[in-house]
């Protein structure tokens, strides 16, 4: 397989994060050298013409969704076909928006944890993960436990999630009418009455452009790395100074170029591969793409 290597672009004063500025980032040597786009355009079949996040699992699966109340996964190839669909029950849930893998709660086994916290008109009291025990080759329907919180300072908006090896559930809100942050949910936090998150920072303010509001993110396997996207751009960063509350990311990448509909997951891996997807938009179709990018030491 030809790779195509690109060269990371700064966009504008807002990336992925909503928080970049290019300049001070380049003077201060944070800048990646290049990107290589390793498959691009991947169609999608309709049925998840609507995918709003990707997760690749230990055993290289990809599970994908789609956006709003529908409770199914579905395991895709790296050709864009599904392998798998899995209906989640009792899960009550009314805006999926992205997926993350990790430990299930407890630390007992492989989870896929889903994150109902889309919220655009600014109106729910309460949101929710749903977590489900990684499903097993041929089943069909799975139990999800629904692990709710609320905000401390109000509903927010959220499309992106990121769960690291320790349980931890990170939260980032997309920057729709507030600025962009991150929030922590707890490892010990379990399904009963809703809990309250732990805001670590805020990333960045309220993007002034649509397409740079945040719209996923991901964890590698090891813990160090979170990626985070917009329609835009994705960045970097290293979690231990994300979860300082330094939103300076170690690399930004220009996404425009995949020419995706309307860009929305993301995952990455600890040897730099990434996963998109993006929605069909529009009468196009969903699609999936998957780049390797050059992580520092």
């Amino acid at each position: 397989m030809s790779f195509r290597p690109v060269s990371m672009i700064v966009v504008g004063a807002v990336t992925a994060a909503g928080v970049c500025g290019g300049t001070d980032r380049e003077s201060a040597g944070q800048t990646s050298t290049a990107c290589a786009v390793e498959t691009e355009r991947v169609p999608m079949p309709r049925s998840i013409r609507e995918s709003s996040g990707i997760a690749r699992t230990g055993d290289g699966a990809l599970w994908t969704h789609n956006d709003g109340g529908e409770a199914r996964l579905y395991r895709i190839t790296e050709g864009g076909s599904i392998e798998q669909v899995v209906t989640l029950e009792g899960t009550g849930a009314a805006d999926i928006e992205d997926i993350d893998a990790g430990p299930c709660p407890g630390g007992a086994g492989d989870c896929l944890w889903l994150a109902d916290t889309g919220d655009n008109a600014g109106r729910r009291d309460q949101v929710a993960l749903l977590v489900v025990s990684l499903p097993a080759a041929g089943v069909e329907r799975a139990a999800a436990t629904r692990i709710a919180f609320r905000y401390p300072a109000g509903p927010r908006d959220a499309e992106a999630l990121a769960v690291l090896p320790s349980g931890e559930a990170l939260i980032i809100t997309k920057g729709r009418g507030t600025p962009i942050e991150l929030y922590r949910l707890s490892a010990a936090s379990a399904a009963g009455a809703p809990a309250a998150l732990e805001r670590i920072a805020q990333l960045g303010p309220r993007p002034e452009r649509n397409a740079d509001r945040v719209t996923g993110a991901g964890a590698s396997e090891d813990g160090r790395w979170v990626a985070m996207r917009s329609n835009a751009a994705l960045s970097i960063h290293r979690t231990e100074t994300l979860l300082a509350g330094d939103s300076r990311p170690v690399l930004q990448f220009d996404v425009r170029g995949l020419g995706e509909p309307q860009g929305e997951g993301i995952d990455i891996a600890s040897d730099g591969r990434v996963w998109l997807t993006s929605e069909a938009g529009g009468g196009g179709m969903p699609m999936l793409a998957r780049l390797r990018c050059t992580l520092p030491e």
